[in-house]
């Protein structure tokens, strides 16, 4: 069973050796993945002075709360950028000898929302890439947890792609497209570590 570690400032969920990792910065929560301690995927987060609100490159959050059930741990989030109000669950869960996190997050917006995607820096690049399409990318992990690492998308028709992002790292996404007519916009997707047998 995964674990609530936290303090005024961090709230981490130990899914050891996998932990997901939420730290305070200013008024926001943002997140990094974790293995053995060190962060192999980093969210790139909303920046008001740099993007389009209505384009957000990962929705922003100001609130948090934990959640512990017999069969998952979750990160409840909710926040505002713009004139979009987003909420967020992130519930990691042991499948087996690996781990799944599952992002959940659904936007009401009062003026047109033009995408909806959630982005991260990976720590790895094209040489340890295994497979990548929309539907998933996989990645070697070489270390004392050594396995193989999915980011994938959760919901149709939601997708995921990547860039190179200097030697060392690797940008990814996934987006869903907007429906003009829906009361919300809802995107899921999943980060999925298993180790070698």
């Amino acid at each position: 069973m995964a674990r609530i570690v936290q303090t005024d400032d961090t709230f981490t969920i130990d899914a050891a050796p996998l932990c997901l990792a939420f730290r305070r910065v200013g008024e926001r929560w943002v997140h990094d993945l974790e293995l053995d301690g060190q962060t192999i995927a980093r969210s790139v987060e909303f920046d008001p002075d740099r993007d389009d609100p209505d384009r957000p490159v990962s929705p922003a959050f100001q609130q948090l709360s934990g959640q512990e059930l017999p069969d998952k741990t979750r990160a409840l989030l909710v926040g505002q950028w713009g004139r979009h109000h987003g909420s967020a669950v992130f519930s990691v869960v042991h499948q087996g000898k690996g781990v799944m996190v599952e992002a959940d997050l659904a936007v009401r917006s009062l003026s047109p929302l033009l995408s909806l995607a959630s982005t991260y820096l990976v720590r790895m690049t094209s040489s340890d890439l295994i497979d990548a399409g929309p539907s998933g990318i996989i990645w070697n992990v070489v270390g004392a947890s050594s396995g193989r690492l999915r980011f994938e998308p959760g919901n149709e028709p939601s997708r995921v792609g990547l860039a190179e992002a200097g030697r060392a790292a690797t940008r990814v996404q996934v987006t869903v497209p907007i429906s003009a007519d829906a009361p919300h916009q809802r995107l899921i997707y999943r980060w999925r570590w298993n180790p070698d047998d």
